[in-house]
């Protein structure tokens, strides 16, 4: 039997074998590992520097925005000049090409649309209009929008508030009162096509408000900017060519919608990542993806490894080329952040305000040039100390503890000493809080010098304080006039009407005594001398009435109109004999003062029996009707018309504007008397009560007196 050779000599040989085969597989796998770990890298490098980036540009859009809004709040009213005067000194077009341009659109209704377009227009925009027409008092609509080109102009007017998309965020930034930015949306700058974007609102209140029925009700308007998402996303410094990405308006996607996406397709396995930008006070999920599919599972240098089988040698000098390239990127990553910080503290020196950082108890963590006196670190309490004039000095560190202890925004406008003109400025503090998971994280403020607004508000009080003494003075002119009529209505009355009465009383005399001996010519005398003693009493006591009727407090009651007519007519037409007929419809309760109402009622029945056709009694009808176009179409339920028609001789209708004037008459005295003051008194009595009259008639065919009067709520009053 054959003997079998020793294995031992063959155990180093497999085991170091095995250990070959191992090490090889090891080196395959980290390899693989270092690979997929480099290129993750590099992707993740990419990712985070584009999203600083465009995080950087949108920062600068809601910074701007934030500047404008402070303008608002720094004046009671900003004019055209200084908002355009404001959004040019920033340069859009050339720094900031994604946003589009920066407006205001004003708070406007149904009934307050009238006075916004007139004060637009007078604001240097005549041809404004709003476009489509509010529907609610919670509308709004672009008052501002500049630079203005071209497409910015088409937006002038426009009701953003009725486009479900702007609307639902314009009411998220007016009920939380911070930035809001809306969904995906087809903007309005270009006419050929549409171009997709988002608008970016803050509210603009009357006065601070902590609740959201406060807010609301304080509301004046949005500070808004329209931005391209192309331009923040594929423009000069958005993603490189070997990224795509999806935008989400939310954070998260599951429960957004995609707001953007370029290019249209991608490879199906490629690196992904998810970046959170912040847009004002909203949060939007965004994908980056790799444009390049993830490398196959053999790569050249896994089969070196695996065929080759790498020496150690070979192995530690790819480790030390993989971790020297993960250096050099780092530290080309950490230069790339140093510089990012450095545009971002350029930009806030270059501001005109000073603006400052805070953390959640208010100390100082940064300030631009603009407060050099400021010390990093301290409280910004202590740091207004120091320069607050001590009149201001109470009210603003109060306003400043308590936004600290509820996490509200601060608004204060205050003195502070500037040592560079060595006098004091006006200036308006404002400070948003920056929330976060346990609450106030940071403050973003503002200092803005005011003093120029200021100055303009003083010499408007100055004005306005002038205008009402001169209001004042002429009130007092007005009176004395009144009192010197009323003492004239007096004399008429009594010192005027006694020699008349004696005129009367002695011709008559002297006709009796005279008898039938007078001369036809002394009798003719005599009789034309009584009838203007007499028309001259007429004359005084119409005026009398006249004044009395101008002068009367109206007391509001409710008048039986029909009742009222019917007993004027019956005494009109007492002993009158010339088969006159005056007809009397039912009539509303009117809402009015009776005697007045009486004066009326009996001025128009005398004109109407007086100017009858010659041969023929005079035919009269009394009645009413809805009121018409006249009154205000919310109104008109509570008016109506009173109507007196006659077949009389009429008047021809170029005369309506005379007939309700004083002393006007349009037919000779012989032929009809009159002093021509019943229908002045009647449009005075109409307008006492706030309502119209008119008339209309041919001539030879009748007239018709419309008198538009207030209408009793407790209806109508059956004959």
């Amino acid at each position: 039997m054959a003997r079998r050779p020793n294995a031992k000599p063959y155990a180093a040989p497999r085991a170091m074998l095995v250990l070959s085969l191992v090490l090889t597989l090891s080196a395959f796998g980290f390899v693989r590992r270092e690979e997929r770990a480099a290129a993750d890298q590099r992707f993740l490098r990419r990712v985070d520097a584009t999203q600083s980036d465009i995080q950087a540009d949108v920062d600068v859009a809601v910074a701007l925005l934030r500047g404008a809004v402070g303008l608002y709040d720094a004046s009671r009213e900003v004019e055209r000049a200084e908002f355009g005067a404001y959004v040019r000194s920033l340069h859009l077009r050339s720094t900031y090409p994604s946003l589009l341009g920066l407006g205001y659109a004003a708070r406007v209704g149904p009934a307050t649309v009238d006075d916004l377009e007139a004060r637009v227009q007078g604001d240097g925009e005549p041809g404004f209009r709003v476009w489509p027409a509010p529907t609610s008092a919670d509308d709004a609509a672009v008052v501002y929008l500049e630079p203005r080109d071209r497409g910015n102009r088409r937006a002038i007017g426009f009701t953003m508030s009725q486009e479900p998309a702007r609307r639902a965020a314009m009411d998220r930034a007016r009920d939380a009162g911070v930035g809001a930015v809306s969904a995906s949306v087809d903007l309005l700058q270009d006419a050929s096509s549409t171009l997709g974007g988002v608008l970016v609102f803050f509210p603009h209140y009357a006065a601070p408000a902590a609740s959201v029925d406060g807010r609301r009700a304080a509301l004046r308007g949005f500070v808004f900017a329209p931005l391209r998402l192309s331009e923040v996303f594929t423009g000069p410094r958005g993603i490189p060519p070997d990224l795509a990405v999806r935008v989400y308006d939310g954070p998260d996607p599951k429960f957004a919608t995609l707001a953007y996406g370029y290019p249209a397709s991608v490879p199906e396995e490629a690196r992904t990542s998810w970046r959170m930008l912040r847009v004002a006070d909203t949060a939007w999920a965004i994908q980056y993806i790799e444009r390049i599919p993830l490398e196959p599972l053999f790569t050249w240098t896994a089969w070196a490894v695996l065929v080759g089988g790498v020496a150690l040698a070979g192995l530690v000098y790819r480790l030390q080329e993989v971790h020297i390239d993960a250096r050099v990127r780092a530290e080309r990553d950490s230069a790339a952040l140093r510089e990012g910080e450095r545009r971002y503290r350029f930009l806030a020196d270059a501001m005109p305000q000073v603006v400052f950082t805070a953390d959640h108890a208010g100390r100082l963590a940064y300030t631009n040039g603009r407060w050099a006196s400021a010390s990093i670190g301290d409280s910004l309490r202590t740091n207004l100390i120091a320069s607050l004039h001590v009149e201001d000095r109470r009210t603003t560190l109060e306003a400043w503890d308590a936004a600290l202890a509820t996490g509200t925004p601060w608004t204060v406008s205050f003195r502070m000493w500037s040592s560079d003109i060595e006098d004091w400025r006006w200036i308006l503090g404002c400070a948003l809080p920056q929330p976060g998971p346990s609450g106030v994280e940071e403050w973003v403020g503002t200092l803005t010098d005011i003093h120029g607004q200021k100055e303009a508000e003083a010499a408007l009080q100055r004005e306005a304080d002038e205008l009402e003494r001169r209001v004042a003075e002429r009130t007092d002119e007005l009176q004395r006039s009144v009192r010197e009529l009323e003492n004239f209505a007096a004399v008429a009355s009594h010192d005027l009407q006694e020699p008349l009465r004696k005129i009367v009383a002695f011709g008559d005399r002297l006709s009796d005594e005279l008898g039938p001996n007078v001369s036809p010519e002394a009798a003719d005398a005599l009789l034309r001398m009584r009838r203007s003693a007499q028309r001259l009493q007429q004359l005084i006591s119409d005026l009398l009435t006249f004044a009395r009727v101008s002068r009367a407090e109206v007391i509001h009651t409710p008048v039986d109109m029909g009742a009222m007519a019917r007993a004027v007519r019956d005494d009109l037409l007492d002993g009158r004999g010339d088969g006159a007929v005056v007809d009397i419809d039912d009539l509303p309760l009117a809402d009015g003062d009776p005697g007045l109402l009486q004066q009326l009622v009996s001025n128009l029945l005398e004109n109407a029996l007086k100017f009858h056709r010659p041969g023929e009694p005079a035919r009269v009808r009394v009645f009413a009707e809805p009121a018409g176009d006249e009154v205000d179409a919310s109104r008109r339920e509570a008016w109506f018309r009173l109507l007196v028609s006659d077949e009389g001789i009429g008047f021809d209708a170029k005369y309506l504007d005379r007939i309700f004037q004083m002393f006007q008459r349009l037919h000779a005295r012989d032929r009809y008397e009159g002093t021509g003051i019943g229908l002045a008194i009647c449009r005075r009595v109409v307008e006492l009560h706030g309502g119209t009259i008119t008339a209309r008639s041919t001539p030879g065919r009748g007239a018709c007196f419309v008198a538009t009067l207030p209408r009793s709520v407790m209806g109508t009053m059956d004959s």
